[in-house]
């Protein structure tokens, strides 16, 4: 019989979208923690009885989440910052091992055991010292399925390191054979959980996850595009655009050097006795004028129209930038957003469209080492929602839109503003960036967003339904992991 009951109004990722828990039915497709298909094998009737409530903060969020289950609920949590570290004026290394040893050495294949350290050149006095402290952690006895806390001391600073090179390596077993480490999956019951043995691990160490981000290529194209603009300009027009022509405002010569050169290859593309393009150049704002946020401008600020050189007496349908707005509907109106066209194109396109909008309109945290965009007014706010999930279709870490309500010198109404971070995976982009003042630190380290902490408390009696799938996971609607 299953044995995992959920609220029936639980929503759960299938391969026909997202389900409440009280529609699936035998046969249903569900995700397993790898976005692998796994098919419902059981389900029963919906009963009422006590429930339970796992309360989180949402990934890539600020807001608060949760889900509600039956007691007999597993849960399937991740290991979380838990590096060895070193102690220099103790000579004491730190680290995290199983607490139960005796099952999990019989039944884990993934795990390495053998505890033979001669691939080590190890000195008599360290050899002795190393097997003394496996025999001390293995002598320990802990009835808890979860992991503790490890801090043993060493002859000398250099056995200290050493003690500390193995553990961070892939010969940690020569030390202990059942470290944890970062990722690293544990299945508890309730009960189990609630009979850790360590506090810290409890708090800190032990953590909801979701499912690694799964792009779905269903719709992306994967050949070669058809597309009316230029991905990279697309983006800069959607930021630093005006509306109703192909205006673009900018003070970096960077961007101006890239429409020149955009300029060349239409002009090279064109059919013979087109007439030609050229950049023209207009003062948009003087020195000393005060921006939309309030600042005032230093140095004058200039914008650049890819034109027809045919003049007034131009025909329409001569310009292939100004007619490509217009045939995606962009012209006068931005409100429609990123292009779906643009939005199911190959990855390299949906980047470059993405470095668009970071070059135009994207600030770079040098100490967070994140990207965060702004769009003010209801007409741009669909740009940010397509941005947000262009940025999570090519695996990149996106926090969900943000909204501040907010006044400025020239628009004195509170209007709201959009605001969303780009973080891990914004390496990907980094190759169409032009402006180095927006490149990131790609030797710093990020946040992991996949994992969050967590709270259980007790929720009022409710209904409840059971079901089963093949396999050992399955994901709910945001791509959370839970035990079958």
């Amino acid at each position: 019989m299953p044995s995992q009951g959920l609220a029936p109004d639980t929503m759960v990722r299938t391969t026909t979208g997202v389900k409440p828990v009280g529609d699936i039915q035998i046969g249903d497709y569900l995700y397993d923690a790898a976005n692998r298909p796994v098919p419902c094998i059981g389900v029963a009737q919906p009963v009422t009885g006590a429930l339970k409530k796992i309360t989180y903060t949402e990934f890539d969020s600020r807001a608060k989440s949760s889900f509600t289950f039956a007691p007999g609920f597993r849960l399937s949590l991740t290991a979380s910052q838990t590096t060895p570290s070193l102690c220099t004026t103790t000579n004491a290394v730190c680290w995290f091992t199983r607490c139960e040893r005796t099952r999990t050495l019989q039944g884990d294949g993934n795990l390495h055991l053998d505890a033979d350290s001669s691939s080590v050149e190890l000195d008599d006095t360290s050899a002795i010292r190393f097997a003394v402290i496996r025999k001390s952690i293995d002598s320990f006895v802990c009835g808890c399925k979860g992991f503790r806390t490890v801090m043993p001391h060493f002859t000398t600073e250099s056995q200290a390191q050493l003690a500390l090179s193995l553990l961070r390596g892939d010969r940690h077993h020569v030390l202990d054979p059942l470290i944890v480490r970062d990722g690293d999956k544990f299945n508890l019951t309730l009960e189990e959980y609630g009979r850790l043995c360590n506090n810290d691990v409890k708090r800190r160490r032990i953590w909801l996850y979701r499912a690694p981000l799964s792009i779905d290529l269903s719709t992306a194209s994967t050949g070669p595009q058809d597309l009316p603009l230029d991905p990279y300009f697309l983006g800069l027009w959607l930021g630093d655009g005006h509306a109703d022509n192909t205006r673009i405002s900018s003070v970096d010569p960077e961007i101006i050097a890239w429409l020149q050169s955009y300029v060349h290859r239409l002009n090279r593309s064109a059919e013979e006795g087109a007439p030609m393009l050229h950049l023209a150049k207009s003062l948009s704002h003087t020195a000393g004028t005060k921006m939309r946020n309030g600042y005032v401008r230093n140095h004058d600020c200039f914008a650049y129209r890819i034109a027809c050189s045919e003049g007034k007496g131009r025909r329409q349908g001569c310009n292939p930038v100004l007619e490509g707005l217009r045939k995606l509907g962009l012209l006068n109106n931005k409100s429609g957003g990123i292009p779906s066209s643009y939005m199911t194109a190959d990855e390299d396109t949906r980047l470059a469209v993405i470095a668009g909008l970071i070059d135009s309109d994207g600030m770079y945290s040098k100490r967070n080492n994140h990207y965060r965009i702004v769009q003010s007014t209801e007409g741009h706010k669909k740009i940010v929602y397509d941005l947000k999930e262009l940025a999570r279709g090519c695996g990149i870490c996106v926090t969900g839109v943000h909204i501040e309500m907010r006044r400025s010198s020239l628009v004195p109404e509170r209007h709201p503003a959009y605001i969303i971070c780009l973080g891990q995976g914004s390496q990907k982009f980094q190759k169409h960036l032009l402006l180095d003042r927006k490149k990131m630190n790609l030797q710093m380290r990020h946040i992991n967003h996949d994992n969050c902490r967590f709270t259980i408390s007790d929720a009022s009696s409710g209904e409840y339904r059971e079901f089963e799938v093949s396999g050992d996971h399955f994901q709910l609607a945001n791509g959370l992991v839970v035990c079958n």
